[in-house]
C-alpha cells in the first residue's frame, strides 16, 4: 500500500446533500405515477449529462425499493452496468460497522460502554493512559481521540507491516494505542483507525473475525452477499473505479499493487454490494428508524441514528426544515456512494457511481435531493 493510496481514501464526513434539503418541507406528494420510467429517466439524465463513467440509484420505503442504473463499467470497453454490479461504499462502511456493533450489544456479547482496558487486558499495561477508559461508543462517534488515518502525514507514521493488505488488526490496534492521541478522548474527530480499533474489540470478544461476523448477523439476515474490496478485483465482470484526470475519467486498476487496501481498514471503508442489497440494508435503518420489526430493537435503531455530539454511530444527522435525515457519503477515490434516510416521510434514496470527483459529488447530491421527492 503507498501514501499515494491512501490519499485517494478520502473520508467524506461534511456530506453536502445536508446543506440542501430546505425545499423539501411538505414535499412528497405529486410526480409521476409511473415512477419507474421516473427513476430511470432521472438515473439516465444524470449520467448522461454529466458523462459519468457508471451510475446506480435507489429510492426506498419501508415496504417498497426500486432501483436503476446506467452506464458502463469500465470506460472504455463496452460492458454495461447490470442491476448485479457491485459498487464500492468507501466511508458507508462504517454504518454497517455500527450496525454490527448494535447486533452483539443487543445479544450482550459487547456493551456500549465496554472500554479498550476491559476488552484488551493484555495490551493494557502498553497501551497509552488516555486510551484505557474509551469505549466502544466513543469509537463509532469518532471521539476516541485516535488518529484519524485520512491523510497521508497520518499514514506515513504508520510501520508498513501494518498496513500491508493481511496484516492483523489486533496488531494495528496494539501500535495505534501506544501513540499519543490526536485529540482528548472524548473530542470529536473523524478516525478510520477508530473504527478498525472498534472492529477489534468485536473480534475479541467474538474469537470471529471482523467479516464472518458482518456477513452472519448483519447481511446474511437481509439476504445480502458483499464483496470485500474492489468489485473488479481478481478479474471479476464487475465495474472498475474511475478518477477524472484533466476532463477524462481514467479506469483505476482493481488489482494493482499500489491501489491494495489493507484488510486492517475493512471495518472503515472497504466494503462493495450492488444496488438493491445496499438497499435493502438501508431499507432495514428505515424501518427500524419507523418502529417496525428487524434484526435489531426500535431503540437500538434509534440510539444508532442519534448524534452524540456532531456524529451518530455510522450515520450523520440533521433536522432540515424540519425533517429529521440521516445521512452519509463515501469514497476511497475512484467510486463514490451516497445515502439519505428521512424516517418520517418514509423515505430513503442512495446514488452509487463508479467514479469520483467533486463535481460528481455534486451531481449525485443533486440526484438524491430529485429521488428523495420522487413517490413509490
Amino acid at each position: 500500500m503507498t501514501i499515494s493510496t491512501y490519499q485517494r481514501w478520502r473520508a467524506l464526513r461534511a456530506i453536502s446533500l445536508l446543506g440542501g434539503l430546505a425545499w423539501l418541507t411538505g414535499c412528497g406528494g405529486g410526480g409521476s405515477s409511473n415512477n419507474t420510467v421516473t427513476l430511470q429517466g432521472l438515473v439516465n439524465q444524470t449520467q448522461s449529462a454529466q458523462g459519468l463513467p457508471g451510475l446506480a440509484a435507489a429510492i426506498i420505503s419501508s415496504d417498497k425499493i426500486q432501483f436503476s442504473v446506467a452506464g458502463v463499467r469500465k470506460v472504455g470497453a463496452p460492458d454495461p452496468i447490470s442491476e448485479s454490479d457491485r459498487f464500492h461504499l468507501g466511508s458507508n462502511t462504517k454504518a454497517m460497522t455500527a450496525t454490527l456493533a448494535a447486533t452483539l450489544v443487543d445479544s450482550g456479547v459487547i456493551s456500549w460502554d465496554s472500554t479498550l482496558a476491559g476488552v484488551f487486558p493484555d495490551l493494557a499495561a502498553s497501551m497509552r493512559p488516555e486510551y484505557q477508559s474509551v469505549t466502544l461508543a466513543q469509537l463509532l462517534t469518532h471521539r476516541g481521540g485516535i488518529i484519524a488515518l485520512t491523510d497521508p502525514v497520518d499514514i506515513a507514521t504508520v510501520p508498513a507491516a501494518l498496513v500491508a493488505p493481511n496484516a492483523s488488526r489486533t496488531a494495528l490496534t496494539q501500535w495505534l494505542l501506544q501513540q499519543a492521541p490526536t485529540v482528548a478522548p472524548g473530542t470529536a474527530l473523524y478516525s478510520n483507525a477508530g473504527y478498525a480499533v472498534a472492529a477489534a474489540m468485536l473480534e475479541r470478544k467474538t474469537g470471529q473475525t471482523y467479516e464472518t461476523l458482518l456477513n452472519a448477523m448483519v447481511l446474511q439476515p437481509l439476504g445480502v452477499t458483499p464483496t470485500y474490496g474492489w468489485p473488479a478485483a481478481g478479474g471479476a465482470t464487475q465495474p472498475w473505479g474511475h478518477e477524472l484526470v484533466g476532463t477524462m475519467w481514467v479506469p483505476n486498476d482493481p488489482d494493482a499493487a499500489a491501489n491494495q487496501f489493507p484488510t486492517a481498514f475493512t471495518p472503515a471503508g472497504n466494503v462493495s454490494l450492488n444496488i438493491g442489497d445496499y438497499a435493502k440494508f438501508v431499507q432495514s435503518h428505515l424501518r427500524g428508524l419507523r418502529g417496525l420489526s428487524g434484526y435489531l430493537s426500535p431503540q437500538t435503531y434509534t440510539y444508532l441514528h442519534t448524534s452524540q455530539g456532531d456524529y451518530a454511530l455510522g450515520w450523520l444527522v440533521k433536522t432540515l426544515s424540519g425533517v429529521i435525515t440521516s445521512a452519509h457519503d463515501g469514497s476511497a477515490g475512484t467510486f463514490y456512494a451516497l445515502v439519505a434516510i428521512q424516517p418520517s416521510r418514509d423515505r430513503a434514496a442512495v446514488v452509487l457511481c463508479n467514479g469520483y470527483s467533486v463535481a460528481l459529488a455534486n451531481a449525485a447530491n443533486a440526484l438524491a435531493l430529485k429521488l428523495l421527492a420522487v413517490p413509490l
